[in-house]
């Protein structure tokens, strides 16, 4: 199989598996809404934030949630093909199998991984060159061998600079380590089928939207994504994972953190707008819907404009924290003032409305 499509350069794990639809990256097999497409300096500085805020630490946090949602999508992808979920991870096909999710993995820009030595159901090891976060890194290896095992795995993990070797044994954790896994679980992510409201120009050859190869660069060996515009490191990240973090933490503490998670999102994405983006037009109904639907952030469904007040409502909003903090730093540099804004979400529907502070 090659590596990337010969016409966009997209890898073939991704589209062979995904699709994009109703404004999300959508598992072709369960409709699940797996992917959005993130900047990893933000996902990054989001956690270190939060964890200020809130006195924690948050790399147990993140791995534990992207754990389970590695593990989640792993073998959602296997359900989806009967046949080779009861033959993948028996011999001799497992080391195809275990290749098949190393290039998956190095798809979606999680970085370098090798597997150094692996006899399933004995003892196994892997490095990870470049990571773009240790924490979910980590996690998303983790949740893949669970997923080949059936069950959580005892691992140990060694950091260096910039890699992470994992060495796992393939026993079960114990009640204290299965608990703590149990934590911060993905809710079901299956968007609804809306009504055709934005269709994106597709490859010819395989079918990916074309602004995903028009917009990033996939280096397969290296397993990262650079978006050519910025030459920002950029990642197919688990939907699963920051639906559970904000939702829980939003349950737990309430708008507060809610407000955190939009400050950040705001902040960022003004940065953004003001250095790489500052000659991109992205405002407007039309524009603004492309634009989450290709990210897989949602799909921008209704605007309301009554004076200077303007209400979106975005369905299918996993994310919604993220997708208010962009909306908001857009409309700031479109009216060059202050925003106020009230959101809430109702069955993953946004409906967020800005007037001017």
């Amino acid at each position: 199989m090659a590596k990337q499509c010969k016409k966009c350069g997209v890898p073939p794990t991704i589209h062979k598996t995904h699709v994009w639809r109703d404004g999300c990256i959508v598992d072709k097999g369960n409709g699940a809404a797996n992917f959005c497409v993130y900047e990893a300096s933000f996902h990054n500085d989001l956690m270190d934030k939060v964890g200020d805020h809130l006195w924690l630490p948050m790399d147990d946090v993140v791995f534990n949630v992207g754990r389970h949602a590695s593990t989640r999508v792993i073998r959602d992808l296997l359900s989806s093909h009967p046949l080779m979920e009861r033959i993948a991870f028996k011999a001799p096909f497992y080391h195809l199998s275990q290749q098949i999710l190393v290039d998956f993995g190095k798809a979606m820009g999680t970085g370098d991984i090798e597997i150094l030595e692996h006899r399933k159901g004995k003892y196994g090891s892997l490095i990870v060159r470049a990571p773009y976060n240790p924490a979910h890194g980590k996690a998303i290896i983790a949740g893949a061998i669970d997923a080949v095992y059936g069950y959580p795995v005892c691992s140990s993990i060694n950091e260096e600079a910039d890699s992470f070797t994992l060495e796992l044994v393939p026993d079960r954790e114990d009640v204290k380590t299965l608990e703590t896994f149990s934590l911060l679980t993905a809710a079901g992510l299956a968007p609804q089928k809306l009504e055709p409201g934005y269709e994106m120009p597709t490859c010819k050859r395989c079918g990916t939207p074309l602004v995903i190869g028009d917009s990033y660069d996939f280096d397969i060996e290296k397993g990262v994504i650079t978006e050519k515009a910025s030459g920002e490191r950029t990642v197919f990240i688990w939907v699963y994972s920051l639906n559970a973090i904000i939702r829980e933490f939003g349950k737990e503490l309430g708008q507060d953190i809610e407000d955190l998670f939009i400050a950040v999102e705001r902040e960022n994405f003004a940065r953004k707008l003001s250095k790489t983006l500052w000659n991109e037009d992205l405002w407007g109904e039309d524009r603004i819907r492309q634009y989450l639907a290709q990210r897989g952030l949602g799909m921008l469904h209704e605007v309301y404009i009554d004076g200077d007040k303007i209400s979106f409502m975005v369905k299918n909003s996993f994310i919604a924290p993220i997708v208010t903090g962009r909306l908001l730093a857009l409309w700031e540099r479109e009216h060059q003032a202050d925003a106020s804004y009230k959101h809430t979400v109702i069955n993953d529907n946004l409906k967020l409305t800005i007037t001017p502070k």
